[in-house]
């Protein structure tokens, strides 16, 4: 999901129901279900470098709407222990709250705090290490700073075994997967010159600085990625 602070922008038209807080996105909308699948997937035959429990504490960078807290919390079922969202500013989180209780999990689903990846201190909004750290469509409309904070800050916050799971469009070996996500790319960076598709490998990298190694890619549809990112046991 994508932010709506000035730095890491919004490329969805939101629309909210009648009568609700909720805004929806397009993008969320048709992406949730796919994400959920491979959620779903990975959770079951986890990498052998992650330890994660049954009941998972989840922590969501980038929640913008609450569409994926909300339909993740319902899809896991029981894996989830409790999802926290978050985002650069608290102008969504009524938004965050509808949907979470418009799909009964409200229990799970905790209110949005204020995480603003470009400040190191981000981390302390959240209480504990969570089991997985999970963010979508944020890296290819953010500055590197929010993305250098994203994963070092998830390699010091993620309790051992813990994951980092990535999901967007990005490029791999310094190639663009499809001329729609080039031109997608050059239209990114005519709105901001700090913007853009990143590397898978530039990616791994900075995960391996904060302590974390790729352990697996996995292609979706539309030309995207979900990556996972685990912090093993007693470091990299």
């Amino acid at each position: 999901m994508s932010s709506t602070a000035p730095g890491i922008a919004t490329m969805d038209v939101a629309k909210t129901e009648t009568d609700s807080a909720a805004v929806f996105y397009p993008s969320a909308t048709r992406n949730a279900p796919v994400i959920l699948d491979k959620l779903q997937e990975i959770l079951a035959t986890p990498p052998e470098s992650a330890a994660l429990p049954e009941a998972l504490e989840v922590v969501e960078i980038a929640s913008g709407s609450g569409q994926h807290a909300a339909a993740f919390a319902t899809g896991l079922g029981d894996r989830i222990a409790a999802w926290h969202p978050s985002d650069v500013t608290d102008e969504l989180a009524a938004s965050v709250a509808a949907h979470a209780a418009a799909a009964n999990v409200s229990d799970k689903v905790r209110p949005l705090v204020v995480a603003d990846m470009t400040n190191a201190r981000w981390i302390e909004a959240f209480g504990s290490s969570p089991h997985l750290v999970y963010n979508a469509n944020m890296i290819h409309i953010a500055p590197l700073a929010a993305v250098d904070g994203l994963f070092a800050g998830a390699g010091r916050l993620l309790a051992d075994g813990g994951m980092l799971i990535t999901y967007g469009p990005y490029n791999v070996n310094g190639a663009f997967t499809a001329p729609s996500n080039e031109a997608f790319d050059a239209s990114l960076r005519a709105r901001n010159p700090e913007w853009g598709i990143r590397d898978v490998a530039d990616l791994a990298s900075r995960a391996s600085a904060a302590g974390m190694v790729l352990a697996s890619s996995h292609p979706m549809p539309a030309n995207n990625f979900v990556l996972v990112f685990v912090k093993p046991s007693g470091g990299a």
